[in-house]
Parts: C-alpha cells; structure tokens; sequence
C-alpha cells in the first residue's frame, strides 16, 4: 500500500518544480491535493524542542503544520496569528490553530 503524502527533507534541486533554495528563504513547501508532497528544505536548522534552542532554529513542528494545511488546500492566511500565516520567525514556535485556520478549512471541508 503506498503512502498518501510523503515528507522529505532536500537541498536544491531534487526533482520537482520548486527546489530548495538555501538558508533563511523558504523553508519548506507542499503541493495542493492531490501531490501530497512536503519537502523541508535540509539546509535549515530545524528544532522540535519546546523552548526552541537560541541558535535560530525553525521550529519543524509549526512549519510542518501549515505544510500539512497546504496538503488538504489551504492558501496563506493574512493572520498573523493564523498557522497558515506565510511568515514564520526563528526561535519562535506556533503550535494552535487560530479561528482564521479553523474557519478556513471548515469552508473547505463542511460538516454533513
């Protein structure tokens, strides 16, 4: 049975339209349904660590969140409190959905 999505971590070109592109640009990117691809960008420093380390670390939880929000459809939200937000700082963790990312993919996604 194959996987549905598939989470990478890559530096630079590697194979589908949007290579890495180094240190403290994008950090990673996911492709709408039905791709299911996530590619964190490996020349990141990356931390699960709750604090985050104060070495500018990204916080590889929080940016796979709105990867994964990506994945089910879900555009950049102009929220900055948002998860799907597209700015995410260094040292810095955001772990809860915020009513904009709630209300989003409810619309995407209705109840019965």
């Amino acid at each position: 049975m194959a996987s549905d999505l598939v989470v990478g971590v890559y530096g630079g070109d590697h194979g589908d339209s949007v290579p890495c592109d180094g240190l403290r640009n994008e950090l990673a990117h996911a492709f709408y349904p039905t791709d299911g691809g996530l590619h964190y960008d490996g020349d990141e420093q990356w931390s699960s660590l709750v604090p985050l380390p104060d070495d500018g670390s990204y916080d590889v939880v929080w940016v796979g969140i709105n990867e994964i929000g990506h994945l089910l459809g879900l555009v950049h939200s102009n929220d900055p409190n948002a998860v799907m937000f597209p700015w995410v700082e260094p040292g810095k963790n955001k772990r809860t959905l915020a009513a904009d990312d709630i209300d989003a993919i409810r619309a995407l996604y209705p109840q019965g």
